[in-house]
């Protein structure tokens, strides 16, 4: 190509990340309103549902600890979506990298080739400490101790804010960056 502009590439991924509680999924569901074509969404939630709970350690403080065998098999789930995107399905991940850049790279690795829009979704630890609260289905703490750590290090052609935004404020921000 040379550097040459050969035109828009039509984006077949959203990768949200951002911490437990930061508005992710309410994005989610409203991007698959807004964008016009029909979008599979895939979240880490439904990847640690389908694991067995011995394979994750989540600490009264919020921290969660995985061994190589939930390696092993979010590599084959990784690997998975990534398939469904080369198939023809665009495809919203919703996902927290707690492992920072590793975390990105993996997905970078699996989606390569693939038109990619890279989202952070940020919101403050003490608005996402109270949504955890209410929520109620989160070990507290998880959520602060979250906020700004999966953001360490990642690469983002995109942030929203949900401090003070709705979620469908931030889904038409993201689906005016979709081509």
């Amino acid at each position: 190509m040379n550097g040459k502009y050969c035109g828009a590439v039509m984006t077949q991924v959203i990768v949200l990340n951002g911490g437990s509680s930061s508005g992710k999924s309410g994005i989610v569901r409203c991007l698959q309103a807004v964008l016009p074509d029909p979008w599979l969404a895939f979240g880490v939630d439904t990847l640690v549902e389908a694991m067995p709970s011995s394979m994750i350690e989540i600490t009264p403080g919020g921290e969660v600890n995985v061994g190589p065998e939930f390696r092993r098999l979010e590599a084959a789930w990784t690997e998975g979506i990534a398939a469904m995107a080369r198939a023809g399905a665009r495809v919203i991940i919703d996902e927290v990298f707690l492992g920072g850049p590793a975390s990105q790279e993996r997905w970078q690795k699996a989606l390569g080739g693939l038109d990619v829009l890279w989202v952070g979704v940020r919101c403050d630890s003490e608005v996402a400490a109270g949504r955890e609260v209410a929520r109620g289905d989160r070990v507290t703490g998880m959520a602060a101790l979250q906020a700004e750590a999966v953001h360490q290090g990642i690469f983002y052609d995109l942030e929203v804010d949900t401090t003070h935004a709705e979620s469908m404020a931030c889904a038409r921000t993201i689906a005016d960056r979709v081509t």
